[in-house]
């Protein structure tokens, strides 16, 4: 998929399932039976989030809640992790901001463990975005110094964790959001920044968790999310 190569790449996730549904039902089985899930699951996940096509990951979340319901105390955590805050970025490209929130809630309960501890802070940068759409001012109030202080606790901080908190702690606190061209102004400051962030390729992995690029230019130009990644990558996403 990184080489975006996306039709192939859904014919063989076709396969894979049709392989799962073969398998006999026996214990013997069963571990391939979850790799099978897990892996044809997060991989389709990931091009449909990738290509703005979010529609189609709604489509497959009924299966998704059905295999973590099947495999509830088998599969390994980063796996249920991973799909949960798939589900949770479905809901928000279709603009379901409340669902979206649910299953994110599910993603920030887990245990702050080291491996998922990149994910933990971008979820949380996402909570805030869900937060704003939502129009929770309150809770904006506070929030993102709560992440702020989250994200200190490292030793290393990505440029663009340090820009989006910066926005939300700094900036979008000072701005008023009746005012149309005070807003607009923000999020083109914020466009032009994470752009810049983006040329450097160890940042570009925080991109694969959330396209903080696409959310900025869909508050520019006040048109859906989803209809900006579904632009930025039309190429790729023509099934």
């Amino acid at each position: 998929t990184r080489m975006r190569k996306y039709k192939e790449s859904i014919r063989v996730i076709k396969q894979l399932k049709s392989l799962q549904d073969d398998l006999p039902v026996l214990n013997r089985y069963k571990d391939l039976q979850i790799k099978i899930f897990t892996s044809s699951y997060n991989l389709e996940s990931y091009i449909y989030l990738s290509t703005g096509e979010f529609q189609k990951g709604i489509n497959l979340i009924p299966a998704i809640e059905t295999g973590l319901k099947k495999f509830s105390e088998e599969i390994n955590e980063i796996d249920r992790i991973m799909l949960h805050y798939d589900v949770a970025y479905f809901y928000f490209g279709v603009g379901n901001y409340s669902q979206s929130l649910q299953w994110l809630n599910k993603v920030l309960n887990y245990p702050d463990v080291e491996f998922l501890r990149d994910m933990h802070c971008i979820v949380r940068i996402v909570n805030l975005i869900i937060h704003y759409e939502l129009h929770n001012e309150r809770l904006l109030e506070y929030l993102p110094k709560s992440v702020y202080h989250f994200l200190n606790k490292r030793e290393h901080l990505y440029k663009f964790e340090a820009c989006l908190i910066n926005f939300f702690r700094s900036i979008l606190p000072k701005t008023n959001p009746i005012l149309e061209k005070e807003t607009f102004k923000i999020f083109k400051q914020l466009k032009t920044e994470l752009l810049s962030i983006a040329q450097d390729p160890y940042e570009q992995r925080i991109l694969e968790y959330f396209d903080f690029i696409s959310w900025a230019e869909s508050k520019i130009k006040n048109c859906p999310f989803a209809e900006i990644v579904r632009s930025r990558h039309r190429a790729d996403s023509a099934f």
